[in-house]
């Protein structure tokens, strides 16, 4: 009888959704204006992981990692700021309270590890990670320029960027994938970024439940879908 009452409650409880006029978020999201340069005469600032990519008819490019994964923290806060402006929403997606603050923390302390997942991550349109937990087995790294590269804090992966190089119509005009996991393994934020074409971010809750934000071109904002997962 008990299985019964609670499953009826779980049922009448209300679907979560989104205020009928869900605030937006306003361009640029992010911050990844220094994350891809042209090689310098000077050498290259080894403090925030440099990889050197020549693409085919393309003029060498320096993807800085380190900068990567710090532009997609300004971007954890600009969502964080978008679930203060929706109240009761942040409650209802998250089953814990300082979900993304917990994202960032692991960032903080997130140190750089010549790894790769040991099986290469199904990416969406060539470049789109959408993981939901981390790679299970990780294999050495070393001297790669494009895919998987991952970022650990005490042990445990905190973040992975996905390098690819541009579509076929913009094909010196590089595509990066971030995903970022809190301290229990779960990813988080997924930010896709083509310098060929337009950034998207989604925010990942609990109960098989996401926020996905794209670009309104006409509004330079990005704008929030709520959607479920895809299992």
């Amino acid at each position: 009888m008990l299985v019964l009452i609670l499953a009826s409650m779980v049922a009448a409880a209300p679907a979560l959704r989104l205020p009928d006029s869900p605030r937006d978020i306003s361009a640029p999201l992010g911050h990844f204006g220094t994350v891809i340069e042209p090689l310098p005469e000077g050498g290259v600032n080894l403090v925030d992981k440099p990889l050197l990519l020549t693409l085919e008819g393309c003029s060498t490019q320096v993807i800085y990692l380190m900068r990567m994964v710090g532009g997609t923290a300004r971007a954890v806060e600009q969502l964080q700021q978008w679930l203060d402006a929706t109240p009761g929403f942040e409650a209802k997606f998250f089953k814990r309270k300082g979900t993304l603050g917990d994202v960032v923390k692991q960032l903080t302390d997130a140190q750089f590890e010549p790894k790769k997942a040991c099986t290469a991550p199904v990416a969406k349109e060539g470049y789109r990670l959408e993981l939901e937990h981390p790679a299970a087995k990780f294999c050495p790294n070393s001297g790669a320029t494009q895919g998987d590269f991952w970022f650990f804090t005490k042990s445990k992966p905190s973040a992975v960027v996905n390098v690819r190089g541009g579509s076929e119509s913009q094909q010196c005009k590089l595509r990066m994938s971030t995903v970022l996991f809190d301290s229990r393994g779960q990813a988080r934020v997924r930010l896709h970024a083509d310098w060929g074409g337009e950034a998207a971010v989604t925010l990942v809750g609990d109960g098989c439940q996401v926020v996905d934000f794209a670009l309104h071109s006409d509004t330079q904002t990005f704008v929030p879908t709520l959607k479920p997962c895809k299992r």
